[in-house]
């Protein structure tokens, strides 16, 4: 959120700035927006921050931690399915 409207954003969102008796985290971020304008004249679109995720997700690479968890995962799997 705070990257795809970073040009536009007075101060980053953060989490506690949220309604969070709210369910859906659009109609938080749209309550927020309501009270808090954007630079520009510009509004909230909740496009815009997914499609700044999958244009910027390929760019952080894991953490070592993160690939050690998934080969783990991978090998209990693999376990299972060939005691099938």
């Amino acid at each position: 959120m705070n990257g795809a409207f970073k040009d536009a954003l007075a101060k980053p969102v953060k989490k506690g700035d949220l309604n969070g008796k709210l369910p859906r985290i659009t109609r938080r971020l749209e309550e927020y927006f309501e009270a808090n304008s954007l630079k520009g004249g510009q509004s909230f679109n909740h496009f815009r921050p997914a499609r700044y995720f999958l244009d910027e997700v390929g760019k952080a690479a894991p953490s070592n931690d993160t690939l050690a968890r998934f080969e783990e995962a991978f090998v209990a799997l693999n376990k299972l399915v060939k005691k099938a």
